[in-house]
């Protein structure tokens, strides 16, 4: 079990090759291929709750990168993921900034769910105070 305060992003999952999921809640895309896929989207959890994370069914939390706070204090939400032919991953959304405004970014990760510092600022770009 993984213990989270709130807003938590739940961004990689590796299985067989790589799988990203991000989300077990509401909203999102599905993108994949066979023997593999991804899922974007959003999770809210209380702390000192615990978030399971079995996806293949075999009763065990599976391994998973997690990031909060991506753009600012407030909710995360990812709208959309892609594959490039190296096998990176970009995964875009949107983060409540401290301002009670909204940040969109784009992360990209690694073929093995790290953050790919060599992309934007950290991994990241941001773009500030969108809505």
């Amino acid at each position: 079990m993984v213990k989270m305060r709130k807003n938590v992003l739940i961004l990689a999952l590796v299985i067989v090759g790589v799988m990203i999921l991000m989300i077990l809640g509401s909203g999102g895309s599905v993108n994949g291929e066979s023997g593999g896929g991804s899922v974007v989207g959003k999770v809210s959890n209380t702390f000192g709750s615990s978030l399971g994370r079995d996806i293949d069914g075999d009763g065990d939390n599976d391994s998973a990168v997690i990031l909060s706070n991506i753009a600012g204090d407030g909710n995360d939400y990812g709208n959309s993921i892609a594959i490039d032919g190296s096998g990176r991953i970009y995964v875009t959304g949107s983060s409540r900034n401290v301002n009670g405004n909204d940040d969109a970014y784009v992360i990209r990760l690694n073929k093995d769910g790290s953050i790919d510092s060599s992309f934007g600022s950290g991994g990241k770009v941001i773009l500030k105070d969108i809505a």
